[in-house]
């Protein structure tokens, strides 16, 4: 329930359903056809230690299940 109260908080109003379900969708039509649990994660994360990301489409990467799990809420400055 924290993760989805979050989520919320961190939508901005100019927020586009419609792009970042596309992103969902392509990261379940990628699991099915590749056979491998892809998962949809924020670049910047709602809840990091430094910066914390919107939920919003140009936040979503699509990562496979273990990358997402290593990331962990964790954010890499280059």
């Amino acid at each position: 329930m924290k993760r989805y109260a979050t989520q919320k908080q961190q939508t901005p109003p100019w927020f586009d359903e419609r792009r970042a379900e596309i992103v969902y969708e392509v990261a379940a039509q990628m699991s099915r056809e590749l056979g491998i649990d892809m998962q949809v994660d924020h670049v910047v994360p709602l809840q990091g230690e430094l910066v914390s990301g919107l939920h919003v489409h140009t936040n979503l990467q699509i990562l496979t299940a273990r990358a997402n799990q290593q990331k962990n809420n964790s954010f890499a400055v280059t």
